[in-house]
């Protein structure tokens, strides 16, 4: 998942070439449809709690049967058909047009979307119960000259858990791999070094050690891991979630 809609084209892009690239019998076999499996969304908004407009008893399973027919159509009218429907879906239930989860799940579109979804949720977008593996480079961002970003997550549930005052916006990311990672599951990201002794990183500190084991830190220093950054100090952190003692 990722904010930008360039940078989701381009993922998908490369995934369809290694897909590509890895068929060695001479015969490229119909490719599956990745649309679903690449989300342009703003990660940090959680969905909206449920409120009676919509049944998701209903509603999931739906949106699961359109996710797994489209990975696996090969006609055009196929696809087409079956995007139709996606959007009939999506445009039911809008008695109540200011209700938070309807406009929500309204902004997700799956099939190349020029706009990032108002929320990320896991079991609504991939229809999974969360991921084995959390990769990520997340924005190292100050509150101060961004409150408006902060302002955004803040008045979330997800926000008000982890919100401190001066920290940094990648902290807010590193709590969420740990919240969409199954028991187990890995977590690596390249950030700044700062959150190991920053006051302000207190609180990512005790989310570190209540859900998770500490597997590698790669520090860097002041070695240059981007030519165009700026202040970078990185360091690799590599988290398998849960405990093993």
């Amino acid at each position: 998942s990722d904010i930008e809609p360039m940078a989701v084209e381009i993922a998908r892009l490369r995934a369809w070439l290694s897909l590509v690239v890895e068929d060695r019998g001479g015969h490229i076999d119909p490719l599956p449809n990745l649309d679903f499996k690449f989300v342009c969304a703003n990660s940090l908004l959680p969905l909206h709690e449920h409120s009676g407009l919509f049944s998701d008893s209903t509603l999931l399973p739906r949106m699961q049967e359109i996710r797994a027919a489209y990975f696996e159509a090969r006609r055009a009218d196929d696809k087409a058909r079956l995007q139709e429907r996606y959007t009939s879906l999506m445009a039911e239930g809008g008695e109540i047009e200011d209700e938070m989860r309807t406009r929500q799940i309204r902004t997700f579109n799956p099939f190349g979307a020029a706009e990032p979804s108002q929320f990320f949720d896991v079991e609504t977008m991939f229809g999974l119960d969360g991921f084995d593996i959390v990769l990520g480079n997340p924005p190292y961002i100050g509150e101060s000259g961004h409150k408006g970003l902060f302002t955004a997550v803040k008045g979330t549930s997800f926000g008000r858990r982890f919100y401190a005052g001066k920290m940094d916006y990648f902290y807010f990311f590193v709590h969420l791999g740990l919240d969409v990672l199954k028991p187990r599951g890995v977590l690596a990201f390249i950030t700044t070094n700062y959150f190991v002794t920053a006051t302000a990183a207190r609180k990512l500190r005790d989310d570190l050690r209540s859900r998770a084991d500490l597997l590698e830190l790669i520090n860097f220093n002041e070695m240059r891991i981007f030519d165009s950054a700026s202040g970078q100090h990185n360091m690799i952190t590599v988290l398998e979630k849960g405990h093993s003692g």
